[in-house]
């Protein structure tokens, strides 16, 4: 009779799967910072240079956001006249854009890293 033994790598993979999931949201956070960039509101600059990506790794969890007390009021009001090719909800818009690249992106690292 053939025996066969296998080693439970359970854990191991699991921290695999987080690490890989938190790398691809990164990235697509970073993309969607990227994209949102070119929309966001221009005067002087300053609203743009507050824009930050990150992830938490324990959930995890990605996010983009602007660090000004005008950020959301701006975002939040699309019927204010920006500079040219700017707009509100430029973050909003800039995700209903890349929503399918973003998922395929971190389907495709999540994929790639667990095969």
């Amino acid at each position: 009779m053939l025996e066969t033994r296998m080693k439970w790598e359970g854990g191991a993979v699991k921290e695999k799967a987080r690490d890989a999931a938190a790398r691809a949201l990164f990235e697509s956070a970073a993309a969607l910072l990227q994209e949102a960039n070119k929309k966001c509101p221009h005067r002087t600059g300053y609203l743009q240079s507050t824009g930050r990506a990150d992830v938490d790794h324990s959930a995890p969890a990605g996010w983009v956001s602007y660090n000004t007390p005008y950020a959301v009021r701006l975002h939040e009001h699309p019927e204010y006249r920006f500079g040219e090719n700017r707009e509100g909800k430029w973050l909003e818009r800039a995700m209903e854009r890349m929503r399918q690249r973003l998922v395929e992106h971190i389907k495709r690292r999540l994929d790639g890293e667990l095969r």
